[in-house]
């Protein structure tokens, strides 16, 4: 279809042509086509492309990124922001775990955590499993409330790591949870992640709420419900690699989501 011009237009292949003096417009006019005529091919394909690079650029931002630094527990990857209280049955799973599955370990007497499926680590702390972690300070073992069997002591100076194994690069999902019960808040519970920086995971207990890190979901979510002192309480974060979508429990319930 040929538009309309208000001045002589000459057509020099798939171009229309025109000479202006300084100050003289061209205007065109296409009438309304009775049908609206099929989309080009070749737009179709170039908006397809669009779409695979921007899945593409949203798969990068979001999946979990892998590092292969030691894990640790209870302070950060330099061995700071420690953590002050006691710690037991800490676990980590390499996808988002349900809603029920988190409330079950929020209950004191529930089952062994291994029997979750997608654990890749689980630690209760008692004295078979004390050579999968290395110590720093002077942590110590006591008893956890009925049904948690022991717990490990920090005193703000102490915490734990463990060398690094490709399991723990949860890249596409990953669950933290563990029982705290925090003399002071603000500490790290389990870090992945070098400090000062938004990779892998990390769970910990800024500002007196429980705050989950990862490079996917730069935001940072933390729970606007606060976590008390001197108190057993069951914390836990899940982080979709796929869609960034964090989710925060306190004592098995939803408080947050991301």
């Amino acid at each position: 279809m040929k538009p309309k011009f208000n001045r002589k237009v000459k057509k020099v292949g798939n171009d229309f042509v025109v000479k202006l003096e300084k100050g003289q417009t061209l205007t065109g006019k296409l009438a309304k086509p009775k049908q609206i005529p099929p989309q080009p091919k070749e737009s179709i394909e170039y908006g397809e492309r669009i779409r695979r690079v921007e899945d593409i650029k949203a798969a990068k931002k979001y999946k979990i990124t892998s590092t292969k630094i030691p894990l640790r527990i209870g302070a950060d990857s330099n061995g700071g922001n420690l953590f002050n209280g006691d710690m037991a049955r800490l676990s980590i799973f390499n996808r988002v775990l349900l809603p029920d599955e988190i409330a079950r370990p929020a209950k004191k007497r529930s089952q062994k955590i291994q029997a979750i499926k997608d654990c890749v680590l689980s630690l209760d702390f008692n004295e078979t499993n004390s050579d999968v972690y290395t110590v720093t300070g002077n942590p110590v073992l006591v008893d956890a409330p009925a049904g948690l069997g022991k717990a490990i002591r920090f005193d703000g100076i102490s915490f734990l790591s463990i060398a690094h194994d490709d399991s723990f690069n949860c890249n596409t999902a990953v669950t933290l949870e563990a029982w705290i019960c925090p003399k002071s808040l603000g500490g790290r519970i389990v870090d992945k992640g070098r400090a000062g920086t938004s990779q892998a995971y990390n769970m910990d207990t800024y500002a007196g709420s429980l705050r989950m890190i990862t490079n996917g979901d730069t935001s940072n979510p933390m729970s606007k419900k606060k976590l008390s002192t001197d108190t057993w309480t069951h914390v836990a974060a899940t982080v979709d690699g796929h869609t960034g979508e964090t989710m925060i429990y306190i004592n098995g319930k939803e408080v947050e989501r991301q």
